[in-house]
Protein backbone atom coordinates (compact mmCIF):
# COMPACT_ATOMS: atom_id res chain seq x y z
CA UNK A 1 0.00 0.00 0.00
CA UNK A 2 1.60 3.45 -0.65
CA UNK A 3 1.28 6.19 1.58
CA UNK A 4 2.41 9.01 -0.66
CA UNK A 5 2.17 9.48 -4.60
CA UNK A 6 4.55 11.39 -6.94
CA UNK A 7 3.80 14.62 -7.09
CA UNK A 8 1.01 15.10 -4.10
CA UNK A 9 2.06 17.87 -1.81
CA UNK A 10 3.44 15.47 0.46
CA UNK A 11 6.22 14.03 -1.72
CA UNK A 12 7.17 17.07 -2.70
CA UNK A 13 7.58 18.29 0.59
CA UNK A 14 9.16 14.94 2.58
CA UNK A 15 11.82 14.99 -0.71
CA UNK A 16 12.65 18.45 -0.35
CA UNK A 17 13.49 18.20 3.48
CA UNK A 18 15.19 14.63 2.79
CA UNK A 19 17.35 15.86 -0.22
CA UNK A 20 16.39 12.15 -1.49
CA UNK A 21 14.40 10.90 -4.04
CA UNK A 22 11.29 9.06 -3.27
CA UNK A 23 10.51 8.04 -6.12
CA UNK A 24 12.72 4.75 -5.53
CA UNK A 25 10.94 3.89 -2.60
CA UNK A 26 7.27 3.65 -4.65
CA UNK A 27 8.19 -0.16 -6.21
CA UNK A 28 9.10 -1.29 -2.85
CA UNK A 29 8.40 -0.20 0.57
CA UNK A 30 11.47 -2.29 2.34
CA UNK A 31 14.10 -0.18 0.54
CA UNK A 32 12.78 3.19 2.90
CA UNK A 33 14.97 0.77 5.82
CA UNK A 34 17.90 2.00 3.62
CA UNK A 35 17.55 6.09 4.75
CA UNK A 36 20.84 6.71 6.95
CA UNK A 37 20.47 7.72 10.61
CA UNK A 38 21.53 10.83 9.62
CA UNK A 39 18.85 12.08 7.36
CA UNK A 40 16.74 10.16 9.54
CA UNK A 41 16.53 10.97 13.26
CA UNK A 42 13.93 8.31 14.18
CA UNK A 43 16.40 5.90 13.13
CA UNK A 44 13.68 3.10 12.40
CA UNK A 45 13.53 1.10 8.81
CA UNK A 46 10.84 -0.08 6.75
CA UNK A 47 7.33 -0.64 8.28
CA UNK A 48 8.11 1.97 11.02
CA UNK A 49 9.42 4.86 9.05
CA UNK A 50 6.51 4.41 6.57
CA UNK A 51 4.50 4.60 9.96
CA UNK A 52 6.17 7.84 10.66
CA UNK A 53 5.07 9.37 7.28
CA UNK A 54 1.82 8.18 7.60
CA UNK A 55 0.98 9.74 11.37
CA UNK A 56 3.78 12.16 11.18
CA UNK A 57 5.51 12.82 14.94
CA UNK A 58 2.75 14.13 17.56
CA UNK A 59 4.22 15.21 21.07
CA UNK A 60 3.07 12.83 23.63
CA UNK A 61 3.11 13.03 27.25
CA UNK A 62 3.21 10.03 29.41
CA UNK A 63 1.70 10.37 32.96
CA UNK A 64 2.82 7.66 34.85
CA UNK A 65 7.00 6.17 35.46
CA UNK A 66 6.03 2.54 35.59
CA UNK A 67 6.34 -0.75 33.83
CA UNK A 68 3.27 0.27 31.47
CA UNK A 69 4.74 3.83 30.82
CA UNK A 70 8.20 2.55 29.64
CA UNK A 71 6.97 -0.08 27.24
CA UNK A 72 4.54 2.65 25.90
CA UNK A 73 6.84 5.28 25.68
CA UNK A 74 10.11 3.43 24.28
CA UNK A 75 7.84 1.96 21.51
CA UNK A 76 5.88 5.69 20.99
CA UNK A 77 9.31 7.58 20.73
CA UNK A 78 10.88 4.49 18.65
CA UNK A 79 7.78 4.96 15.94
CA UNK A 80 8.62 8.73 15.78
CA UNK A 81 7.01 10.40 18.04
CA UNK A 82 8.15 13.26 20.47
CA UNK A 83 8.06 11.99 24.25
CA UNK A 84 7.52 15.69 25.38
CA UNK A 85 7.37 15.14 29.06
CA UNK A 86 6.93 12.31 31.75
CA UNK A 87 4.69 13.32 34.87
CA UNK A 88 4.99 11.24 38.68
CA UNK A 89 4.55 12.41 41.85
CA UNK A 90 8.30 12.13 42.53
CA UNK A 91 10.76 14.15 40.69
CA UNK A 92 13.58 11.08 40.91
CA UNK A 93 10.76 8.56 40.32
CA UNK A 94 9.92 10.59 36.02
CA UNK A 95 14.18 11.11 35.55
CA UNK A 96 14.78 7.53 34.68
CA UNK A 97 12.32 7.43 31.61
CA UNK A 98 12.72 11.08 30.97
CA UNK A 99 16.10 10.75 30.67
CA UNK A 100 15.74 7.59 28.32
CA UNK A 101 13.32 9.69 25.75
CA UNK A 102 15.60 13.25 25.95
CA UNK A 103 12.02 14.63 27.46
CA UNK A 104 11.36 16.97 30.31
CA UNK A 105 10.51 15.08 33.85
CA UNK A 106 7.70 16.83 36.34
CA UNK A 107 6.44 16.22 39.60
CA UNK A 108 3.94 19.63 40.12
CA UNK A 109 0.76 18.47 37.38
CA UNK A 110 0.13 21.63 37.36
CA UNK A 111 3.33 22.48 35.27
CA UNK A 112 2.66 19.57 32.35
CA UNK A 113 2.47 21.77 28.80
CA UNK A 114 -0.02 21.34 25.92
CA UNK A 115 0.44 18.25 23.43
CA UNK A 116 -1.43 16.18 21.59
CA UNK A 117 -1.76 13.16 23.09
CA UNK A 118 -1.78 12.74 26.99
CA UNK A 119 -0.93 8.68 27.79
CA UNK A 120 -1.70 7.92 31.12
CA UNK A 121 -0.09 4.55 32.67
CA UNK A 122 -1.33 4.78 35.91
CA UNK A 123 -2.88 2.63 38.41
CA UNK A 124 -6.74 1.82 38.20
CA UNK A 125 -7.07 3.63 41.85
CA UNK A 126 -5.39 6.95 41.20
CA UNK A 127 -6.48 7.39 37.17
CA UNK A 128 -9.59 9.59 37.38
CA UNK A 129 -8.07 12.02 40.02
CA UNK A 130 -5.11 12.22 38.31
CA UNK A 131 -6.82 13.06 34.93
CA UNK A 132 -9.38 15.61 36.23
CA UNK A 133 -6.70 17.32 37.49
CA UNK A 134 -3.80 17.27 34.24
CA UNK A 135 -4.50 20.97 32.57
CA UNK A 136 -4.33 21.66 28.60
CA UNK A 137 -5.88 18.17 28.69
CA UNK A 138 -8.85 19.34 26.41
CA UNK A 139 -6.50 20.31 23.94
CA UNK A 140 -5.29 17.08 22.41
CA UNK A 141 -6.41 13.14 23.44
CA UNK A 142 -6.35 11.48 26.33
CA UNK A 143 -5.66 7.80 26.84
CA UNK A 144 -5.47 5.15 29.48
CA UNK A 145 -3.66 1.78 29.33
CA UNK A 146 -6.32 -0.25 31.37
CA UNK A 147 -7.92 -3.02 30.81
CA UNK A 148 -10.37 -2.59 33.66
CA UNK A 149 -12.04 0.73 33.22
CA UNK A 150 -14.07 2.30 30.89
CA UNK A 151 -12.95 5.02 28.65
CA UNK A 152 -15.62 7.23 30.20
CA UNK A 153 -13.25 7.14 33.41
CA UNK A 154 -11.17 10.20 31.38
CA UNK A 155 -13.37 13.47 31.44
CA UNK A 156 -11.88 14.60 27.81
CA UNK A 157 -13.87 15.21 24.32
CA UNK A 158 -11.37 12.78 22.57
CA UNK A 159 -10.41 9.71 24.74
CA UNK A 160 -9.25 6.42 24.20
CA UNK A 161 -7.50 3.25 25.58
CA UNK A 162 -4.50 1.17 24.45
CA UNK A 163 -4.01 -1.76 26.73
CA UNK A 164 -1.60 -4.43 26.10
CA UNK A 165 -2.28 -7.69 26.98
CA UNK A 166 0.98 -8.42 28.54
CA UNK A 167 3.16 -9.15 31.43
CA UNK A 168 5.03 -6.17 31.09
CA UNK A 169 8.73 -5.23 33.06
CA UNK A 170 10.18 -2.57 32.98
CA UNK A 171 13.33 -4.02 33.28
CA UNK A 172 12.96 -6.35 30.38
CA UNK A 173 10.59 -4.60 28.05
CA UNK A 174 9.63 -7.43 24.97
CA UNK A 175 10.76 -7.30 22.06
CA UNK A 176 8.41 -8.99 20.20
CA UNK A 177 6.48 -6.50 17.64
CA UNK A 178 3.27 -8.59 18.06
CA UNK A 179 1.65 -7.79 21.28
CA UNK A 180 -1.30 -7.86 21.72
CA UNK A 181 -2.57 -4.63 21.97
CA UNK A 182 -6.58 -3.55 21.95
CA UNK A 183 -8.08 -0.28 21.84
CA UNK A 184 -11.39 1.74 22.25
CA UNK A 185 -11.70 5.26 21.36
CA UNK A 186 -14.03 8.21 21.75
CA UNK A 187 -14.77 11.36 19.87
CA UNK A 188 -13.64 12.61 16.33
CA UNK A 189 -10.02 12.76 16.76
CA UNK A 190 -9.19 10.06 19.26
CA UNK A 191 -10.66 7.82 16.48
CA UNK A 192 -8.16 8.99 14.16
CA UNK A 193 -5.55 9.28 16.39
CA UNK A 194 -5.58 5.79 18.82
CA UNK A 195 -5.86 3.39 16.37
CA UNK A 196 -3.19 4.96 14.38
CA UNK A 197 -1.02 5.25 17.88
CA UNK A 198 -1.85 1.66 18.23
CA UNK A 199 -0.41 0.10 14.89
CA UNK A 200 2.65 2.47 15.69
CA UNK A 201 3.25 0.08 19.16
CA UNK A 202 2.23 -3.38 18.07
CA UNK A 203 1.45 -5.63 14.87
CA UNK A 204 -1.23 -7.30 16.54
CA UNK A 205 -4.08 -4.66 17.21
CA UNK A 206 -7.60 -5.04 18.24
CA UNK A 207 -10.46 -2.70 18.91
CA UNK A 208 -12.31 -4.10 22.24
CA UNK A 209 -15.09 -1.94 24.25
CA UNK A 210 -14.73 -2.45 28.05
CA UNK A 211 -17.05 -5.19 28.06
CA UNK A 212 -14.85 -7.61 26.28
CA UNK A 213 -11.37 -6.30 27.73
CA UNK A 214 -12.70 -7.14 31.58
CA UNK A 215 -13.41 -10.77 30.14
CA UNK A 216 -9.91 -10.60 28.56
CA UNK A 217 -8.20 -9.05 31.79
CA UNK A 218 -10.27 -11.77 33.73
CA UNK A 219 -9.00 -14.35 31.71
CA UNK A 220 -5.02 -13.55 31.81
CA UNK A 221 -5.48 -13.62 35.41
CA UNK A 222 -6.31 -16.98 35.68
CA UNK A 223 -3.97 -17.97 32.27
CA UNK A 224 -0.88 -15.84 33.74
CA UNK A 225 -1.36 -14.59 37.14
CA UNK A 226 -2.51 -17.72 39.06
CA UNK A 227 -0.55 -20.27 37.03
CA UNK A 228 2.31 -18.21 37.34
CA UNK A 229 1.62 -18.13 41.46
CA UNK A 230 1.03 -21.99 41.30
CA UNK A 231 4.83 -22.26 39.83
CA UNK A 232 6.13 -20.05 42.19
CA UNK A 233 4.28 -22.64 44.76
CA UNK A 234 5.98 -25.52 43.00
CA UNK A 235 9.26 -23.82 42.75
CA UNK A 236 9.39 -23.30 46.42
CA UNK A 237 8.37 -27.45 47.25
CA UNK A 238 11.11 -28.31 45.10
CA UNK A 239 14.02 -26.46 47.02
CA UNK A 240 13.07 -26.90 50.08
CA UNK A 241 13.47 -30.70 49.19
CA UNK A 242 16.59 -30.02 47.51
CA UNK A 243 15.40 -30.95 44.18
CA UNK A 244 15.96 -29.07 40.78
CA UNK A 245 13.05 -27.09 39.89
CA UNK A 246 13.69 -26.46 36.03
CA UNK A 247 15.51 -29.86 34.94
CA UNK A 248 12.57 -31.88 37.05
CA UNK A 249 9.45 -30.21 35.86
CA UNK A 250 10.45 -28.04 32.80
CA UNK A 251 9.26 -31.02 29.75
CA UNK A 252 5.87 -31.61 31.71
CA UNK A 253 5.39 -27.21 32.00
CA UNK A 254 6.46 -27.16 28.47
CA UNK A 255 3.77 -29.66 27.17
CA UNK A 256 1.21 -28.08 29.36
CA UNK A 257 1.29 -24.92 27.69
CA UNK A 258 1.54 -26.95 24.31
CA UNK A 259 -1.44 -28.71 24.31
CA UNK A 260 -3.17 -25.60 26.19
CA UNK A 261 -2.08 -23.59 22.78
CA UNK A 262 -2.56 -26.00 20.43
CA UNK A 263 -5.89 -28.44 21.86
CA UNK A 264 -8.90 -27.21 24.31
CA UNK A 265 -7.10 -27.56 27.51
CA UNK A 266 -10.55 -28.57 28.84
CA UNK A 267 -9.49 -31.90 26.80
CA UNK A 268 -5.90 -32.39 28.35
CA UNK A 269 -6.64 -32.36 31.95
CA UNK A 270 -4.78 -34.87 33.93
CA UNK A 271 -3.83 -35.58 37.31
CA UNK A 272 -5.40 -37.10 40.60
CA UNK A 273 -8.64 -34.63 40.71
CA UNK A 274 -10.45 -35.34 37.64
CA UNK A 275 -9.30 -39.10 38.61
CA UNK A 276 -10.92 -38.56 41.95
CA UNK A 277 -8.10 -40.37 43.15
CA UNK A 278 -9.28 -39.49 47.44
CA UNK A 279 -5.67 -41.37 48.66
CA UNK A 280 -3.42 -39.43 46.23
CA UNK A 281 -5.28 -36.25 47.06
CA UNK A 282 -5.11 -37.17 51.14
CA UNK A 283 -1.64 -37.66 51.07
CA UNK A 284 -0.79 -33.90 49.36
CA UNK A 285 -3.00 -32.68 51.62
CA UNK A 286 -0.29 -34.06 54.88
CA UNK A 287 2.42 -32.96 52.86
CA UNK A 288 1.32 -29.17 52.37
CA UNK A 289 0.45 -29.06 56.43
CA UNK A 290 3.27 -26.91 56.97
CA UNK A 291 1.72 -24.35 54.65
CA UNK A 292 -2.56 -24.22 55.50
CA UNK A 293 -2.64 -21.05 52.59
CA UNK A 294 -1.58 -23.80 49.92
CA UNK A 295 -3.60 -26.63 51.35
CA UNK A 296 -6.56 -24.32 50.74
CA UNK A 297 -5.24 -23.21 46.83
CA UNK A 298 -5.11 -27.03 46.64
CA UNK A 299 -8.22 -28.04 47.81
CA UNK A 300 -9.99 -25.15 45.96
CA UNK A 301 -8.16 -26.49 42.61
CA UNK A 302 -9.12 -30.11 43.05
CA UNK A 303 -13.12 -29.43 43.86
CA UNK A 304 -12.93 -26.77 40.63
CA UNK A 305 -11.42 -28.93 38.48
CA UNK A 306 -14.12 -32.23 39.29
CA UNK A 307 -16.88 -29.93 39.54
CA UNK A 308 -16.06 -28.58 35.73
CA UNK A 309 -15.72 -32.64 34.85
CA UNK A 310 -18.83 -33.83 36.96
CA UNK A 311 -20.59 -34.98 33.59
CA UNK A 312 -17.80 -37.00 32.84
CA UNK A 313 -17.69 -40.57 33.67
CA UNK A 314 -14.35 -41.54 32.35
CA UNK A 315 -11.75 -41.15 35.10
CA UNK A 316 -8.86 -43.30 33.88
CA UNK A 317 -6.82 -40.33 32.70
Amino acid sequence: MRFFEHGSLLFLLLQAVLGINLQLFQKDSHVVGALTHQRWKTSVKSLRTLRFIRTLSMKITIIGAGNIAYFMAMRLQAAGHQILEVYARRKEAADPLAGLTGSRSVADIKQLHAADVFLFALPDGVLKAVSDAVPFKEGGVCLHCSGTQPVEVLDAADAGVLWPLYSINKAHLPEETNVPLFWEARGARALEVVPRLAADISTNVHAADWQKRQTLHLSAVFANNFVNHLMAIASQQMKDSGLPFRESLRPIIEETLRLALTEEASECQTGPAIRHDEQTMKRHLQQLSGHPEWQAVYQAISASIQQFYSSSKDYDQ
